[in-house]
């Protein structure tokens, strides 16, 4: 069969449409991961005005998890764990959040407590001391870092790889809906 049947049977309207619909839920996860990246960072903006007060280290510690593949095989990530105390105008508060965006686990054991250390260790206000910056309308809200963490950035470079592969795949159909069939008819694979 070649190019100008497909396209006088309607094969090529039938392909155009399924390419369209299994693109829109790879399209939604896109849009959706690109949002997580935003709002990320736009906390992490707003978060430039909040106030700042001094906390505690309660606890510090790196999380070992395992996560079963189903291949059978097992995945050892390791997450960095604070829990910190700061009051706020003679209220009490807890914290646990270091920067916005999800947690992030580490294949390597010191990459997590690296982290941990960089907080246990800090000696700006003495041993266990570090600044907690909060959120003056919501003193719940707070973190220790005022940026967006690694999973934004992840997020981001999933959103752009994900556009990337729908553009690759997707442009071609475009191209044949809009009448530059002669481009492709003179491809020897789609005779």
């Amino acid at each position: 069969m070649d190019f100008g049947s497909l396209v006088q049977s309607g094969g090529m309207l039938t392909g155009a449409l399924i390419t369209c619909v299994t693109t829109l839920p790879f399209l939604a996860i896109a849009l959706f991961f690109a949002y997580l990246w935003r709002r990320n960072n736009q906390q992490a903006r707003a978060s430039q005005q909040w106030a700042s007060t001094r906390g505690t280290i309660g606890a510090s510690s790196v999380q070992m998890r395992r996560s079963h593949s189903s291949e059978g095989g097992t995945t050892t990530s390791y997450y960095p764990e604070l829990l910190y105390e700061y009051n706020v105008a003679g209220k009490q508060y807890i914290g646990q959040r270091i920067t916005f965006g999800s947690q992030v686990g580490y294949g390597d054991a010191g990459r997590a407590q690296a982290i941990v250390d960089r907080y246990v260790l800090r000696t700006e206000f003495g041993s266990n001391q570090i600044r907690v910056y909060y959120n003056p309308a919501n003193p719940s809200d707070a973190v220790l870092e005022r940026s967006a963490g690694t999973s934004s950035t992840i997020f981001f470079w999933v959103a752009i790889f994900i556009l990337l592969i729908l553009c690759i795949t997707v442009v071609p159909v475009v191209l044949l809906l809009v009448g530059m069939n002669s481009l492709f008819s003179n491809l020897p694979f789609l005779r």
